[in-house]
């Protein structure tokens, strides 16, 4: 009782509670009685309940207040948004993971016309979410029930499908051991609540450039297969994994994306397909491609080889059709490169 007014106070201060709520209302309500020149004060006994009295002094004298504006929004359980996709496609698919309904329609106001949003009540349904979606970025509460902020983020972040994905946790636990452990388990922003709406509309931006400049990274480099030294990096660690897979099918006609190159890395083909996205701009039919067309310009520059063997050893039956795809891909014919490969000699 004698700290039940205190700021983000919580009798069980566990990060898996089963119980909403984040220690704001009673301090909230502290702030309004005093403004007011009042007094509140609580009585409880265990188990025969409480009971809070407020004591307000009566005034002669009035101030007129303005109207609340008419453009804010007042959210009930009767008008909170269920989830949703924006309707822009183009939009990045943002996953809110958020146990305070209030919260979430709040969040939902502010993020909705800029992205693509789904939802999340828990930390566990939140893993399950980002693991079907793949979604482009990811704000999670961190004291939710069944599974915690830091557990989900640990979780992303230890799983090759989800590695990649920004996480934002958002908490009302301002202190420094708790923003550490936030760190630690891989976040990538950790806001205090109750936080500015446009510094996480900044935080939201400059983690999608920073994903972009990656992108843009990725979809330059050459990934070496595992017979390589491993990279540091976990997500060119994953292209050059599903390089090597395809380099040892790289003569097989018959491989495919689906089910070959999905059941290789364990992944489903929307999982790979939102993966692969995020990380070169490219399909994982694309980014199959390119890299027999890669193994193929390599091979026709050797001189080693005619069209017809190359076409063979890059996985292709027909050899006009591999002419046209190189093409395609490569900008020049095939024979154009062997003669660049025997000016060059």
């Amino acid at each position: 009782q004698d700290f039940i007014f205190n700021r983000f106070y919580q009798a069980d201060d566990s990060s898996t509670r089963p119980v909403e709520g984040s220690g704001i209302g009673l301090a909230l309500t502290k702030e309004f009685v005093h403004l007011l020149g009042g007094e509140i004060e609580v009585r409880s006994q265990e188990g025969e309940g409480a009971s809070f009295q407020v004591l307000l002094p009566i005034q002669r004298k009035t101030h007129r207040r303005d109207p609340l504006s008419e453009a804010s929004t007042m959210y009930t359980p009767a008008n909170r948004p269920e989830p949703k996709a924006a309707e822009n496609r183009e939009a990045p698919l943002l996953l809110l993971v958020e146990d305070n309904p209030d919260v979430a329609s709040y969040l939902h106001a502010c993020l909705q016309p800029h992205y693509n949003l789904a939802f999340a009540k828990n930390g566990q349904e939140g893993l399950e979410e980002a693991l079907r979606l793949i979604p482009d970025i990811i704000i999670s509460d961190v004291m939710m029930p069944l599974k915690n902020g830091f557990e989900l983020c640990e979780a992303l972040k230890n799983d090759t499908r989800t590695s990649h994905i920004p996480i934002i946790l958002l908490t009302a636990r301002a202190d420094e051991a708790s923003r550490h452990t936030g760190l630690r388990t891989g976040a990538d922003a950790y806001l205090t609540k109750p936080f500015n709406r446009q510094e996480l509309y900044i935080r939201l931006q400059k983690m999608l450039e920073l994903r972009q400049r990656l992108k843009e990274k990725y979809s330059t480099a050459n990934p070496q297969p595992d017979s390589s030294p491993p990279s540091e990096d976990p997500e060119l660690r994953f292209l050059q994994k599903l390089k090597s897979i395809i380099m040892d099918r790289m003569s097989d006609p018959d491989f495919r994306v689906e089910p070959d190159l999905c059941r290789a890395i364990a992944m489903s083909r929307p999982q790979l397909y939102r993966k692969l996205k995020a990380l070169t701009g490219l399909s994982p039919s694309a980014f199959l491609r390119q890299i027999r067309m890669q193994e193929a310009q390599r091979l026709l520059l050797s001189g080693q080889y005619a069209v017809q063997q190359v076409a063979e050893k890059t996985g292709f039956r027909d050899a006009s059709y591999f002419s046209k795809a190189y093409l395609r891909e490569m900008g020049e014919p095939p024979h154009k490169t062997i003669n660049r490969s025997k000016s060059n000699t």
